[in-house]
């Protein structure tokens, strides 16, 4: 949480300052390219609450297999006198693995919310290059222009990108 605020924080500002040249060479451009943001925050935050869920129940779990193991060791004269190793064994590898597979899932969500903002970005990208070459043969706009702005975007969307993995990482400290 803590390498993830400077960042965040340097990549909001980035992000205005882009988003601003982008208005100034192009306003048209510059909407197209912010079209997808609603959708960007909305899975964001759709995805954050189910991420959240999951990390909560993991570091229960987490802690119920602690637990087990703790319970085997403050009582491990009464484990060995009555020849329960086994059982608490398998009772520990049992709550491990819920874990191990509530993990599982978790890097399933994380996973599909990184394809969904990849596609998101790449529709984006797309829709700002299909009215940029009409603008520039139009003369509304320069291809030098169209370059600039597209490179602009390309860093605009990497942006995003990364706030979205640092929404990640902050659903997993926010859980705890």
């Amino acid at each position: 949480m803590e390498d993830s605020l400077p960042s965040l924080t340097t990549a909001v500002v980035t992000l205005l300052g882009m988003i601003y040249v982008t208005f100034r060479i192009d306003w048209q451009l510059g909407l197209v390219a912010l079209a997808v943001s609603p959708f960007l925050f909305l899975s964001a935050w759709a995805h954050g609450r189910r991420l959240r869920a999951r990390w909560r129940e993991i570091y229960k779990l987490d802690s119920f297999a602690l637990s087990v193991v703790q319970e085997a060791l403050a009582a491990i004269r009464v484990v060995q006198a009555f020849d329960r190793e086994i059982r608490e064994g398998e009772r520990f590898v049992r709550r491990s693995g819920e874990s191990v597979r509530t993990r599982i899932s978790v890097t399933f969500i994380e996973g599909g919310f990184a394809l969904l903002v990849g596609l998101t970005t790449a529709a984006g990208t797309a829709a700002v290059l299909f009215v940029g070459v009409r603008n520039v043969q139009a003369g509304a706009l320069t291809l030098g222009d169209l370059l600039l702005v597209m490179g602009y975007l390309a860093q605009l969307y990497a942006i995003l990108n990364q706030l979205s993995k640092s929404n990640t990482a902050l659903q997993s400290s926010l859980a705890r």
